[in-house]
């Protein structure tokens, strides 16, 4: 059994972010709005969210866990695994964390 986060999982909280960092170079994640965000922490601890700056829409491209988790619920749509068996089929819910 993978030990990365399932794609689909919401997730809620910085610990569900670090576990799936931890477990996947770059990670991708969608907020409420279907906003993604590549997920990752720097070298030194600091943990980074990135999208496609849009002022319009108050997205301005970079934050910290924390600011990500004010855009939640957060669902996986990548988890790192490209086993195409891991990605959860159209009929079946996601799963939360």
């Amino acid at each position: 059994m993978s030990k990365r986060i399932p794609n689909g999982t919401v997730l809620a909280t910085v610990d569900e972010l670090d576990k799936l960092t931890a477990s996947a170079l770059a990670p991708v994640v969608i907020d409420r709005d279907g906003t993604p965000w590549i997920v990752f922490q720097t070298e030194d601890g600091a943990d980074c969210a990135w999208t496609v700056p849009c002022p319009d829409l108050d997205i301005h491209g970079g934050t910290d866990f924390e600011g990500l988790l004010l855009r939640a619920p957060l669902r996986v749509v990548f988890n790192g695994d490209t086993n195409p068996e891991t990605w959860p089929r159209q009929d079946r819910q996601g799963v939360t964390a």
